[in-house]
């Protein structure tokens, strides 16, 4: 199990050439299709931790979305959010490689509240690393209408 040092430690056997892969994150998408344990649904309690501790970094910062991008994980205490991460966290490293959080109510939120959560989150699990060229750390993901198809079109 990881312990959130050092790199994590499988729970499984690497794979060996000539042999079938067993692993949990050895998947087909009509594997996944099939079932819905890879949806966790976040809990009234949950999604209210998450918001205050938000809201808290959010005072703390002001505006300042720089100060939130050097921020470390001892800096979001995510209350009963923090079990959530422990199984994102296990899902991601010793299990089917991916989860679907489901419920966040970002609609309800303001933009500033759903960057602070997505960044706790994300500094919980892992290591913040450049997304682009420009070393952006985070970033919005929308849909602008371009042709996919051309070379210089992210997807």
């Amino acid at each position: 199990m990881w312990t959130g040092q050092g790199a994590p430690t499988p729970l499984r056997p690497p794979a060996r050439p000539g042999l079938p892969v067993v692993d949990p994150a050895c998947w087909v998408g009509s594997d996944m299709a099939a079932r819905d344990d890879w949806v966790r649904v976040l809990a009234a309690d949950e999604i209210r931790d998450l918001r205050a501790m938000a809201r808290g970094v959010r005072r703390e910062i002001g505006g300042d979305v720089g100060r939130l991008m050097g921020m470390g994980r001892e800096a979001f205490a995510l209350g009963a959010f923090a079990a959530v991460v422990e199984e994102v966290r296990a899902a991601l490293y010793d299990g089917r490689g991916f989860v679907m959080l489901r419920g966040l109510p970002v609609g309800e939120w303001e933009r500033i509240e759903s960057l602070i959560a997505y960044w706790a989150l994300g500094r919980h699990i892992g290591v913040a690393m450049p997304t682009n060229y420009l070393g952006d750390l985070i970033g919005h993901v929308r849909d602008l209408g371009h042709d996919y198809a051309r070379a210089n079109v992210r997807g």
